[in-house]
């Protein structure tokens, strides 16, 4: 059974506590929930085969979680000098890195906090500054929702965490006419058919701009819907919402 943090949170958080004690015996440190570089650690200390054999890590969630540190300013770019990452160019406005399972093209999405200036309002800036800067982590739903553009479809998924048991639950933007994916809370832009190469992703719902337009005409009669209850299951939280009406 894969866990996941929205499904099954219970087994998610023990399963993933376990795995969290596991590394900090082999490694000596707290990585908490939060550090993509303990893999590059375990592979230098000599101990990646003691944790082969007892978990079946992904290593493609590795290399996307590194890149989304980058991506976001909580790491340098020496977090992508380790040995998962075998080439790489970050200077180029598309930039890649090569590991086992291929080649990755990304951008970032907010590419400088001087681009934000011409913004017309104070709203905007804080969002898109809040991606910038990383505090956009840990709130994909609402981030991905809040992006009002045309041709976007927001996509909600299930896709590999750090081993086999975990999953966990994401949600970012397909745009239909460049065939790429905005993974906005975390700062990333990828080519469509590398980002599903790189996560993986189970998908469990698909909804077009138009119609969360639509949808949002009636959840606003409703305070209390929350975005990621909405992308996982829109009839059951719209029928809520017109119960409210």
């Amino acid at each position: 059974m894969a866990y996941d943090d929205y499904f099954t949170r219970d087994e998610y958080y023990k399963d993933k506590e376990q795995f969290f004690a596991f590394l900090k015996e082999l490694c000596g440190k707290n990585y908490g929930i939060d550090g993509p570089s303990y893999l590059a650690d375990i592979i230098m200390a000599g101990k990646l085969d003691e944790v082969l054999d007892k978990y079946e890590l992904n290593i493609s969630y590795f290399v996307y979680w590194l890149l989304v540190k980058y991506a976001t300013r909580k790491l340098d770019e020496n977090i992508l000098d380790n040995p998962l990452i075998t080439e790489k160019n970050l200077t180029d406005e598309i930039k890649w890195v090569v590991f086992s399972e291929g080649k990755i093209h990304f951008k970032p999405f907010v590419s400088s906090l001087s681009l934000l200036r011409g913004l017309p309002s104070v709203r905007k800036n804080k969002f898109y500054n809040n991606i910038y800067l990383g505090k956009a982590l840990g709130h994909c739903h609402n981030y991905s929702l809040a992006f009002n553009q045309p041709d976007v479809t927001y996509v909600t998924a299930l896709i590999p965490s750090w081993h086999s048991g975990i999953r966990v639950l994401h949600s970012y933007i397909e745009n239909t006419k460049r065939n790429e994916i905005t993974d906005v809370s975390r700062n990333l832009v990828f080519p469509k058919d590398e980002f599903n190469a790189l996560v993986n992703p189970d998908i469990i719902s698909e909804i077009t701009n138009s119609e969360f337009q639509e949808d949002f005409e009636i959840l606003k009669n409703w305070p209390k819907a929350n975005p990621r209850d909405y992308l996982v299951d829109k009839p059951k939280v719209l029928a809520k919402a017109k119960k409210q009406v």
